[in-house]
């Protein structure tokens, strides 16, 4: 069954813990409060046994979510679940994977949990994961930061490791990264939007974590490029978008697929009832980060998106969106991009003067070979060459060389990349 519905057995216990809550009761389905002395814990006390569904199961494949708003009510869904186990012969598991229980915006005490199921009481947790989506009780979302950050950052340096092992190149190791690492690290990232501390410090260190990992992918971690340098090493390694640019993307996709929704989807209701609430929630957090990437129109407001929706036909939402991603939504986020990038690129040229960078078409002739060691010993030292300015010795010595530019052996000034190509008189180039 989808829902469980738990009363008591005699028909007068309705009209006695009506009474005695204050509360005068015309029918099972038609009550109304009168002021009483009662506080707020007693109404919901009795909310529990005069609602028409006294239980609310939600069921998602094998994980079954029960929503309550008092411990009477966990106890009551304790019961159901027994009852459940002996009518269907079922048994739900144990140990650390027992029936748990989080408190969202409250306190609860463990002792007033006391109806078990399958011989063991239900644990009160601080965190839980659903749907993929860790929860926390206050809802600020910092362990979703949190997980998702330190997975992405973990798993790039996994999948980097393992294909220079098996001496895939460069090309195909950014490629792999973005089709393998970010769907499985930041699954559930959406929720993100509703993140405590703000969006501005949710993208900061959601881009912190990608520049971590290019440098990675480099094999540069311990290298600082200053100021600008995110901008050059993303056009070195291919990678044209920000992580927190592609995260809010998702975010609004996600958002104009939930105001797509028709009636017959199950989600619906509690879309419909978040677009009526005034309070803060995830779809007015949604709609404040697609606000930043600039679209031209929103999707409620894109004609083409609503042509689609009114004509129906098969999965006639997720057309409506592609359609308003694809010609408003990604437009934007690239202008965005764009404007950023020209701002890194002139803090990148007011304090380095390194060689043009390097030509995207020669990634097409490396992309489908192997590389051996020596190729990436000497991809890496010309890339950190042109990135730093300084002549790739952390390649040659990674070990022992700790100075950043040592003395020119030919002259007494610094000997940086640029100093070697442009201004060492010791140096002569024979054409």
């Amino acid at each position: 069954a989808d829902q469980v519905v738990c009363l008591p057995q005699l028909p007068g216990a309705l009209t006695q813990v009506g009474e005695a809550l204050g509360l005068s009761l015309h029918s099972s389905s038609d009550w109304a409060p009168t002021p009483s002395d009662c506080n707020v814990s007693e109404r919901l006390v009795a909310m529990e046994f005069l609602a028409r569904s006294n239980i609310s199961l939600l069921q998602f494949v094998d994980d079954v979510f029960s929503l309550q708003s008092t411990a009477f009510g966990i106890n009551q869904s304790c019961l159901a679940d027994n009852l459940f186990c002996h009518w269907w012969r079922h048994k739900f598991a144990g140990g650390a994977k027992r029936q748990s229980v989080i408190c969202i915006n409250g306190s609860l005490a463990a002792d007033s949990l006391n109806t078990p199921v399958g011989g063991e009481l239900p644990k009160l947790v601080e965190s839980m994961m659903i749907l993929g989506i860790k929860v926390d009780p206050e809802l600020c979302f910092q362990p979703l930061l949190d997980a998702c950050v330190s997975k992405y950052m973990n798993q790039g340096r996994t999948l980097c490791t393992q294909l220079r092992d098996h001496l895939i190149g460069l090309p195909l190791q950014v490629q792999e990264l973005h089709r393998r690492v970010e769907p499985s690290a930041l699954f559930g990232i959406v929720a993100v939007a509703s993140y405590a501390g703000g969006w501005a410090t949710a993208a900061s260190r959601l881009d912190t974590a990608q520049y971590a990992v290019l440098k990675e992918v480099l094999g540069i971690a311990g290298v600082s490029l200053g100021l600008g340098g995110r901008v050059r090493l993303m056009h070195e390694l291919g990678v044209a978008m920000r992580l927190s640019t592609r995260v809010a993307v998702l975010i609004a996709t996600v958002r104009a697929r939930a105001l797509s929704l028709t009636p017959n989807f199950d989600a619906w209701k509690s879309f419909a009832a978040a677009c009526s609430c005034k309070g803060s929630n995830w779809l007015r957090d949604a709609e404040l980060i697609t606000t930043r990437l600039s679209p031209v129109l929103d999707f409620p407001a894109y004609e083409p998106a609503l042509v689609i929706l009114r004509l129906g036909g098969h999965e006639a939402s997720k057309r409506a969106v592609q359609c308003w991603k694809r010609h408003v939504l990604l437009p934007a986020a690239w202008a965005m991009e764009r404007v950023w990038v020209q701002q890194q690129v002139g803090d990148w040229e007011a304090r380095h003067s390194s060689p043009r960078p390097v030509v995207r078409s020669t990634w097409t002739l490396l992309k489908g070979v192997l590389w051996s060691r020596t190729t990436w010993k000497y991809f890496r030292m010309w890339t950190l060459a042109r990135l730093t300015n300084e002549l790739p010795l952390r390649v040659l010595w990674s070990r022992q060389f700790s100075c950043d530019s040592p003395p020119c052996p030919l002259c007494p000034e610094k000997c940086s990349l640029h100093h070697v190509l442009y201004r060492c008189r010791a140096v002569s180039y024979t054409h």
